[in-house]
């Protein structure tokens, strides 16, 4: 059995669609994805919040001082991203797409409406292993 709280927001098509929790809040990030280069490239981003009350699914043009990161499995947010030096109103993204080459990896800056590529190192590799993000749990008792 499926127990469904809201319907996909119209107009949206899209591969891909991720759940993202933010304190209160739960939030659809839609993920817009271009093959016109030979492999699948990350192009675009949509924002919904959805209202509890209404069942309905919100467009929300900014995420503020929060950081959403998505990828194959797991998806989460940061508030306040600018202090662990990380863009704030942006989406870290890792490529999950199926047969991916683990290239299209990135930041989709909200503002601007811009992807940048992730790439690690100096010489990019043909293939690279799909991005895992690893988070850990600070203390200032850590530092001392």
């Amino acid at each position: 059995m499926r127990e469904y709280v809201g319907y996909q927001p119209r107009h949206e098509k899209t591969g891909r669609a991720y759940l993202v929790p933010s304190q209160e809040d739960l939030f659809g990030v839609f993920r817009y994805i271009s093959k016109d280069i030979g492999f699948d490239r990350t192009v675009e981003f949509s924002v919904y919040k959805f209202d509890f009350e209404s069942l309905e699914w919100e467009p929300v043009w900014s995420i503020g001082d929060k950081a959403f990161f998505v990828g194959s499995g797991n998806s989460w947010s940061i508030s306040l991203a600018h202090t662990v030096n990380c863009n704030s109103n942006s989406i870290f993204y890792g490529d999950d797409t199926e047969g991916g080459l683990g290239l299209d990896n990135g930041i989709y800056d909200l503002q601007t409406w811009q992807t940048e590529s992730l790439r690690f190192g100096v010489d990019v590799p043909r293939f690279q292993p799909h991005s895992t993000w690893i988070t850990l749990s600070l203390t200032p008792s850590t530092f001392r």
